[in-house]
């Protein structure tokens, strides 16, 4: 009936690409390192050589002229300092390298202070999160997967209480694809304690729609939605109704995720695969 295949519906919508990547991880399982600080990931295992200084000379020579001469001030300014004015500015630095889609160095730069507690292992955490998830170079990302698990592990053992810490466990657990329940878990753990948990449900979703218990998928989507609606999880909630039979429902999602988006060729692409949907 459909003239637009499944697979390539993926590739045009462009806007669920997070879900594809999500749900094909099949790595192996994190290990916990012992490198930066205690329970960090250490930057010189056997099996990933990225660290702080080649991690930032790969991102430097993707930085635009008067970024990097912003970087190579802040670092003048950083040699000259100490106690918590190096602090500051270490973190001024991650955050330009971050604001650049720089994750990797950005984490690195969050694990380089003197402070030992769950805030900076969550920050540096969830940069290598988001490195993994966008990488520049897919043979890093067991490595960078193996970096923020260590960092979420070092967050939750500093506060066992802290959910964003426990969530972001599980989530990196269910990535690595070897121990999936081990992350259900810790995410089920969390979402009965916060039943909106943005990040806890997120991730349920994701992997509902990966063992294909796409009704489970469509609550959580939906519950993301309310929270943070974006084009992306309109995109992954329109899937789910489409794999369920629900045309109607898929058709609404995918017009609330134009709202969010504003490359003309992806619009017109949307509207076409409504049109074969809807026949």
């Amino acid at each position: 009936m459909q003239s637009i295949k499944k697979s390539q519906w993926l590739i045009i919508l462009a806007i669920i690409i997070l879900t594809a990547a999500l749900l094909t991880l099949d790595l192996k399982p994190p290990g916990a390192g012992n490198g930066m600080r205690a329970g960090a990931a250490n930057k010189n295992t056997e099996n990933t050589t990225i660290n702080l200084e080649t991690e930032m000379v790969a991102a430097k020579k993707s930085l635009a002229e008067n970024t990097n001469k912003t970087i190579l001030q802040l670092e003048n300014e950083l040699n000259s300092l100490s106690g918590t004015e190096k602090e500051l500015k270490i973190k001024e630095l991650a955050e330009v390298y971050a604001n650049n889609n720089q994750f990797s160095v950005a984490a690195f730069y969050y694990l380089s202070g003197s402070a030992d507690d769950a805030k900076e292992y969550l920050l540096a955490a969830e940069a290598f999160r988001k490195a993994y998830k966008n990488p520049t170079d897919s043979t890093k990302v067991p490595a960078l997967l193996e970096k923020a698990t260590a960092c979420f592990q070092s967050a939750l053992d500093k506060d066992p209480k802290n959910l964003d810490a426990k969530s972001g466990l599980g989530s990196c657990i269910v990535d690595a694809g070897q121990s999936p329940m081990q992350g259900i878990q810790l995410l089920l753990a969390v979402v009965k304690e916060d039943s909106l948990n943005l990040n806890a449900n997120l991730n349920l979703g994701l992997f509902s729609m990966k063992s294909g218990q796409f009704d489970k998928a469509i609550k959580r989507f939906e519950t993301v939605a309310k929270l943070k609606p974006s084009a992306e999880i309109y995109g992954m909630l329109a899937d789910a109704y489409e794999q369920t039979g629900n045309i109607k429902a898929a058709v609404a999602a995918l017009k609330k995720a134009k709202a969010y988006i504003i490359d003309k060729d992806i619009l017109v692409n949307i509207d076409n695969y409504i049109k074969n949907l809807e026949k």
